[in-house]
């Protein structure tokens, strides 16, 4: 964020953070200087070469294959599913969902951010508080996307839990031995609850 925002780590729904330019160059077969118009997720990546050297995408992958609209062809999708898990502490971070026009992001106690992403491209003016039935629509897309991805709010420290991927050792710590939770309670940084 180097500031932005007030921000310096890369862990928040900002632009500035979750928004990384993505590059596909093939002379003759994608237009030079086009630009995909449609949220793309790092999910997309795979199944989109796939699509663009005519493999069929395997089943069960997450993504979609947003080659024809590489070609000029319709958009794929209408928005991207954004979440920080914060695994390193015993909160469990934020989701956002991102459209071509809006970046809107919560926690699970309450909408969080919201920006008009073609009137305020800085993302200076928060939304949330100002435009209810806005909030309300982006809010009722982030929970079906939620529910589409099984995500229920839980930490990455309690889905490891789940796993077992390394029999007798603490997931939390990499391997090296119990940590007692309350090393991992932290207060819930100022930022995230003045709505910043």
């Amino acid at each position: 964020m180097l500031g932005s925002q007030g921000l310096y780590s890369k862990h928040w729904p900002y632009r500035e953070s979750s928004q990384v330019p993505f590059l596909i160059r093939w002379p003759g077969k994608i237009e030079v200087d086009s630009t995909l118009g449609m949220p793309f997720g790092v999910p997309d990546v795979f199944p989109t070469l796939c699509g663009l050297a005519g493999i069929d995408v395997p089943e069960g992958l997450d993504g979609v294959d947003c080659s024809t609209a590489l070609r000029g062809g319709k958009p794929a999708q209408e928005s991207v599913y954004l979440a920080m898990q914060h695994g390193y502490v015993a909160w469990p971070g934020w989701r956002g969902i991102r459209t071509q026009r809006y970046n809107y992001a919560r926690t699970e106690d309450a909408p969080w951010i919201l920006f008009d992403l073609e009137n305020d491209p800085f993302e200076e003016n928060n939304l949330v508080g100002q435009n209810e039935t806005l909030v309300a629509e982006m809010d009722a897309l982030l929970l079906r996307t939620m529910a589409g991805c099984g995500d229920s709010w839980r930490g990455t420290s309690q889905q490891l839990g789940d796993w077992d991927l390394w029999p007798g050792r603490s997931q939390r710590t990499g391997g090296r031995g119990a940590v007692d939770d309350t090393v991992l309670r932290r207060p819930v940084p100022e930022a995230l609850m003045a709505g910043r």
